[in-house]
């Protein structure tokens, strides 16, 4: 049973008379980021604290973990189709080794030092912490809520005072206010630590009544807002809790506190490798929660207490001195410690005392003891840290701000700057919430993919950029993306340039090949792969390498006459040309389209340029549900030889290359916004190499929010993303980015540009991309958090059979 009278916005009544505010704050990418940036991470918050914040908080860093039953019911909800039903399957049995969780924080502030009036008829409320784990009491033994009333002008002094809170704890990061949601899961959540998460059932907004009592206005909850879990029993061990739940589970947890913390001293100017919170809670494949009671004094204030402090530990040198005993090493690390802090003071920095408990939830004791031993052997790069038998019920009262108070002797005192290169709200984490299995980071935990997400949640495009060269797993990570999200129901395009997704053909969707190969009698009119527009970006790559404004009105004034014929294909524009070159008096402009024509006819009989030569049929959309486009074998030109210079087979292969990417577009385009869809285009360097090309992947990047479009653009050099002189930088447009094998050292420097990794020296990393293989690599996610991470490809049997095009050979190009 929780004390809890009354909830309103962010702030909680207990039965007390006791105030508070719950705010949460966001985690913030820390793993491989710059040092520039971590050392600001660090620095931000410090001035934060130290500009802004005095008194006493309650930092919460808890996790949110799913069951597997709560995972699969929602993966349930997203489609039924056969292999999303065997991605489930498979997820099941990888649900049962590695739990996906998030973190979630909080910050509990008290409101005002005078509490307020509860009015009880009855005198038989007892005290809840006297009760609590002697048997968890049923609410209406304890106490008569409907007596209970808050004055109401002490709630808007609530209000108000919870504002100006806000207000200060937004310099040290952002900071929204907690909703009623989010406290009762925070309420509930430690009696469930290591199984499922707690349901929420309170409303939106409680009822209340308001009621006028000796002219002044009173509110009484019309009904308990106690959170009563006298279903479950606690019971405390010497070195845990326990928790039986109705439905047969055991919540084992035990909980550690910090007797000492980083005993070198850390460097200002550079604060980085001392994570003493963020290197145990994310570094661990398992849970962790922390609280950290903070009292943050004035200088003025704080240099009192340390002085005495002082006193006390030179007291005790002085009797280790004088009885020609060897002086224990922590008492002189106290002192050490006791001047550092009085020299920081003195400049006139505030001084934090903390109070440190780290908890740890499992189903079973064997899991619990595992789990134990794995934190303690992590904490111990920073932390002496103390299991103290028979303090278990206190360290989980910890979590709450009305629990039994913690001994001031485990109290920590620290400079500002120590609690900042904890890096308290610094996040490992990769990947989305929710979405299909995408695979592993380097310690284990899962990572989550849901493309949709950028542009349905977090106001960004929806593209995916894969890089990466033989060996890499790059084709086979996309052909991965394309079955699952083709499994969501979508509408898919995938342009192939290697020809190895044709086992893709057999898939249980309905798919349609399109081959471009130089051997294949696939026709096509360039005048039916999408509009005006796109139809002249054609003709000006076959027609005009050397961007002739002269040459370039000419076949402008012939391609609006094809549109307004009749037929829309290459035979019409060849007989227009004729036409025009007929009706032409200019000599020079007749000579021009005189060359275009008999261009136009030597095209029909080359083996690449025939396939411009379709017969219009009508325009035709595709309404399969995945086409692929193979373009195998076609003579795409040199990355380093400019437009001007490529051959005439060169030229054929970078208008098929172009028109087959339009045509993707367009043919997507054409589905209703409701429709989720996707374009993956592999080798897509060809497209930048031209104008038109580059014109073509900014529309279908910029475009994919509002078209419900998501494009996988994929490529083997990094340096193809990379913006050349004069050209707009486009890497900045995709939500996930992919780096996966790289040999070289300008492809590794490129990479690690287009991760945010600016100060990273390529040198260091190009033995370690050297070693990237098989869809292992390092991955940037939509809010910009980086992790090494393994592609796993899930459910690898069935679609191995669709993907490996060389079936005895493991993921590879």
């Amino acid at each position: 049973m929780l004390p809890i009278l009354y909830i309103e916005d962010n702030r909680l009544f207990d039965t007390k008379g006791n105030a508070y505010a719950i705010y949460k704050i966001d985690s913030v990418p820390y793993a491989y980021q710059p040092n520039n940036t971590r050392r600001a991470i660090i620095h931000n918050l410090v001035r934060g604290i130290t500009s802004n914040l005095t008194g006493e908080f309650l930092i919460l860093l808890l996790t949110k973990q799913w069951s597997p039953e709560q995972i699969l019911g929602k993966m349930n909800t997203i489609s039924k189709h056969e292999i999303w039903r065997n991605h489930q399957k498979e997820v099941a049995k990888n649900l049962q080794y590695f739990l996906p969780f998030n973190r979630e924080n909080l910050i509990v502030v008290p409101l005002g030092k005078k509490k307020f009036n509860i009015d009880l008829e009855q005198e038989n409320v007892k005290d809840f912490f006297k009760q609590f784990l002697a048997g968890i009491k049923d609410v209406k033994e304890s106490i008569t809520p409907s007596q209970e009333t808050i004055p109401l002008d002490r709630l808007e002094r609530a209000r108000r005072e919870s504002e100006e809170i806000r207000t200060k704890l937004s310099s040290i990061g952002r900071v929204t206010k907690a909703k009623i949601a989010d406290i009762e899961w925070w309420l509930k959540r430690s009696y469930f630590r290591g199984l499922q998460e707690p349901k929420n059932v309170l409303p939106m907004e409680l009822p209340y009544q308001v009621t006028s009592e000796s002219g002044r206005s009173i509110l009484r909850p019309t009904r308990s807002i106690y959170m009563s879990l006298s279903d479950i029993s606690g019971k405390e061990k010497a070195t845990r809790m326990e928790f039986s739940h109705p439905d047969g589970s055991t919540s084992y947890q035990t909980f550690f506190t910090t007797a000492n913390i980083l005993r070198q001293p850390i460097p200002e100017d550079d604060p980085t490798g001392f994570e003493w919170i963020y290197g145990i809670l994310e570094q661990n494949n398992f849970p962790i929660d922390c609280a950290l009671h903070l009292r943050i004094d004035p200088p003025n204030v704080a240099l009192s207490s340390v002085k005495d402090k002082k006193k006390i530990a030179k007291a005790q040198f002085d009797e280790w001195d004088e009885a020609g005993e060897d002086i224990p090493i922590e008492l002189e690390e106290d002192l050490d410690t006791v001047d550092q802090l009085e020299q920081k003071l003195r400049a006139k920095n505030p001084l934090v005392f903390a109070k440190i408990i780290f908890g740890i939830g499992a189903d079973s004791l064997d899991l619990l003891r595992e789990r134990s031993t794995q934190f303690k052997n992590s904490a111990s790069t920073f932390h002496t840290v103390v299991q103290a038998p028979s303090d278990m019920k206190r360290m989980f009262q910890a979590f709450y701000p009305f629990g039994e108070s913690l001994p001031k002797t485990w109290e920590i005192p620290m400079d500002v700057g120590v609690l900042g290169a904890g890096v308290p709200f610094g996040s490992k984490s990769l990947g989305d919430p929710f979405g299909f299995w995408l695979g592993r980071l380097s310690t284990g935990r899962p990572v989550w993919m849901d493309p949709r997400r950028p542009a349905q949640e977090l106001n960004s495009t929806n593209a995916i950029m894969i890089v990466g060269t033989l060996g890499s797993g790059k084709s086979y990570l996309m052909k991965y993306l394309s079955s699952m999200i083709l499994s969501w129901g979508a509408k898919g395009f995938l342009i192939d340039p290697k020809g190895d997704t044709l086992p893709m053909a057999n898939m249980p969707f309905s798919v349609k090949v399109l081959n471009f190969t130089a051997q294949s009698d696939t026709a096509f009119s360039p005048f039916r792969i999408g509009g005006l527009q796109d139809s002249r970006a054609v003709i000006e790559i076959l027609f005009n390498t050397q961007d002739s404004e002269e040459r370039q009105v000419l076949l402008n004034e012939a391609l609006e006459e094809v549109f307004k014929s009749e037929k829309w294909d290459m035979y019409t524009f060849y007989e227009i040309l004729k036409q025009n070159y007929s009706k032409e008096q200019d000599p020079i402009k007749k000579k021009e389209i005189n060359l275009v024509a008999q261009r136009v006819r030597l095209m029909q009989q080359h083996e690449i340029g025939k396939m411009f030569f379709g017969r219009d049929t009508g325009e035709e959309a595709f309404k399969d549900d995945f086409v692929i486009a193979i373009t195998r074998g076609l003579p795409l030109p040199d990355k380093t030889t400019p437009k001007e210079r490529w051959t005439e087979n060169e030229r054929y292969a970078g208008a098929i290359m172009y028109s087959v990417a339009t045509l993707g577009l367009r043919n997507l385009m054409s589905f209703p916004r409701s429709v989720l869809k996707y374009l993956a285009i592999d080798e897509s360097w060809v497209l930048r190499r031209f104008e038109q090309g580059t014109k073509l992947l900014n529309e279908a990047l910029r475009f994919s929010r509002s078209e419900n479009l998501i494009p996988i653009i994929a490529s083997q050099n990094a340096t193809d993303f990379v913006a050349r002189e004069n050209e707009e930088d486009l890497t900045g447009l995709f939500a996930w980015k992919f780096m996966l094998h790289l040999e070289s050292e300008s492809q590794v420097e490129a990479s690690l540009k287009i991760l945010g990794m600016t100060d990273s020296i390529s040198k260091d990393w190009v033995n370690r991309f050297a070693r990237y293989s098989n869809g292992y690599g390092l991955v940037r996610d939509p809010e910009g958090r980086i992790g090494e991470m393994q592609v796993e490809v899930i459910p690898n049997r069935q679609l191995d059979r669709y993907f490996n095009s060389t079936p005895k050979e493991k993921i590879s190009e």
